[in-house]
């Protein structure tokens, strides 16, 4: 028997992106600590203003994989 879920609250929403116009060093390391605190598991999506897009994988607070793109 094949069960397909069509409930409609378990569609995936975007949330909403975060925008810093500077993102230094210490706003990164303070981010990076709290994430690891709070054991954050899952991606952040970040570009800078040239365009290369960057993805860091999180699991339980840990980085575990980063892929970057490059236009």
């Amino acid at each position: 028997m094949t069960h397909t879920n069509l409930d409609p609250t378990s569609v995936a929403i975007e949330p909403a992106p975060l925008c810093f116009t500077n993102f230094a060093t210490s706003e990164q390391a303070t981010l990076f600590e709290n994430l690891k605190k709070d054991q954050f598991s899952g991606q952040l999506h970040f570009q800078d203003s040239q365009g290369r897009k960057s993805i860091i994988y999180l699991y339980l607070g840990r980085i575990i994989y980063q892929w970057t793109i490059d236009n």
